[in-house]
């Protein structure tokens, strides 16, 4: 891996700015509740990779607004989940995030709840 890089929540800001098209196309806005003041150390695009993938996985498969929050040590990107419909796709979307949290030193939990699904990654 690269040398370590400091990334911010302004990174995560952007990267929903460049969502947004998709995000009112679908009617699926994304609120952003992260501290000012969070970084991680790592690469910023692989950062993005990761953060990316999670938020397109919630606008295609999930429903309502997407909320990215922090809790502790980790973001949680969270959103209502389909109730009626095939919401999986093929898989390697998680498995490319898997992989590059793993070289980042993250670790990524998903949690189903009755109405929500919630990500869970834990920045190092």
């Amino acid at each position: 891996m690269q040398s370590a890089q400091l990334s911010r929540s302004h990174d995560v800001r952007a990267l929903v700015d460049e969502l947004e098209p998709l995000t009112r196309s679908v009617d699926k806005p994304i609120v952003v509740d992260l501290p000012a003041n969070l970084c991680f150390r790592g690469p910023t695009e692989v950062a993005e990779v990761i953060l990316a993938n999670v938020l397109v996985n919630a606008i295609q498969h999930g429903t309502g607004t997407v909320h990215i929050g922090f809790d502790i040590d980790s973001i949680v990107i969270s959103n209502p989940i389909c109730k009626m419909g095939d919401t999986h796709g093929f898989g390697l979307g998680i498995g490319v995030v898997q992989r590059l949290a793993q070289r980042m030193h993250w670790h990524i939990e998903h949690v189903l709840e009755p109405e929500h699904m919630r990500i869970r990654i834990t920045i190092a």
